[in-house]
């Protein structure tokens, strides 16, 4: 043991002060009576969020003018203004927010966020909409996600009815909570202000995928099969990403380069996918050729083959030859039979799900 640890001992230096470090953060936080008491207080409310994000994913876009972070954050920031000082004029909050808000989720809704409890949003949000009472708008409030426009409706106590009795309880509930939000705060800021670059390429495609970039994304792919030959989830990719472009050629020659990877090359799911866009590109033979490469390597009788073998019926039938039909109805019936010989219940399905490198 004594040489284990020995051999450990940076990694336990680090991890005791990681622990330090945290105690140190949560040592700041105490909360006090009315803190508790605001905890257990709700409001009902709407906001507007402008993305600088998806401002500057926008100006990625074919056509547009790239801009740097700032740039984006600048134009976010106007926007928001110009949209704050039309609620302060009297406009629809609730139709400024579904034709502006970059907030999807609430955007459909008119901004309304509904209940919000205190520890669910992030703190300048928390902060800002909880000093609101029903009827006020906030000033611009900036937080990780952009700039806020909130508007508070209503306020409710869910004080819990012991909560005299129970005083010191509750005050360490909450005490609890508020020390490991201050910790993941403090975390969240050293991200924010740190320089992250990330270097692996396939990282960084999938970065510029949610930014809606797909020649960049496409280009960062192809370095990653480039510098890792045997890289198969980013060949997997750019095949989803030229079959969606019904470019069949390229897409064929990404999945076919999977099947050869010895990992991947008993994958069914690769060979279904790989006979799919034969299929799309014209190739009749070449898919059933796939088609029965992937009934061959979907043999044991498994929940997820037999969804595999399921929709190969089907593909077969569709494609007028009975004698697969008939290979891949005899594979379904001694899999119900396995399954009863088991104990578990059979049955086929109409079609299948698959497993993706």
């Amino acid at each position: 043991t004594r040489k284990r640890l020995e051999a450990d001992v940076e990694s336990i230096r680090e991890s005791l002060l990681v622990r330090k470090l945290q105690e140190k953060v949560e040592a700041g936080v105490q909360v006090t009576e009315e803190q508790v008491k605001q905890f257990y207080t709700e409001i009902k409310c709407s906001h507007i969020l402008v993305s600088p994000k998806k401002i500057l994913a926008n100006s990625n876009q074919p056509g547009q003018t790239p801009l740097s972070e700032q740039q984006a954050d600048e134009q976010a920031q106007q926007k928001a203004e110009s949209l704050l000082a039309q609620v302060k004029q009297g406009a629809d909050f609730a139709k400024l927010a579904k034709e502006n808000s970059d907030d999807p989720m609430s955007a459909v809704q008119g901004g309304d966020l509904g209940w919000v409890q205190s520890g669910q949003m992030v703190p300048e949000f928390e902060q800002a909409a909880f000093a609101l009472q029903p009827g006020q708008v906030s000033d611009l409030v900036k937080s990780q996600y952009g700039y806020h426009i909130i508007k508070v409706f209503e306020r409710r106590s869910t004080l819990p009815k012991d909560f005299e009795e129970n005083k010191q309880m509750y005050r360490s509930q909450v005490e609890q909570l508020r020390k490991f939000q201050a910790w993941q705060n403090y975390l969240q800021a050293l991200k924010q202000s740190g320089h992250i670059q990330v270097l692996d390429a396939e990282l960084r495609a999938h970065e510029a995928l949610e930014q809606g970039n797909q020649e960049a994304a496409q280009t960062l792919l192809v370095q990653a099969t480039q510098e890792d030959l045997n890289n198969a989830s980013a060949r997997w990719q750019l095949a989803m990403m030229m079959m969606a472009q019904q470019n069949w050629a390229p897409a064929i020659q990404y999945l076919e380069a999977i099947t050869r990877l010895e990992r991947w090359a008993s994958d069914a799911a690769v060979w279904m996918k790989l006979a799919e866009a034969r299929e799309k590109a014209g190739d009749k033979a070449g898919a059933l050729e796939a088609y029965t490469s992937a009934s061959d390597r979907a043999g044991a009788p498994e929940p997820e083959n037999q969804e595999i073998h399921a929709a190969l019926k089907a593909k077969f039938q569709a494609l007028g030859e009975e004698k697969l039909v008939k290979q891949e109805e005899q594979w379904l019936a001694d899999y119900e039979q396995t399954m009863k010989e088991r104990g578990a219940t059979g049955g086929t399905l109409g079609g299948g799900t698959f497993t993706v490198p």
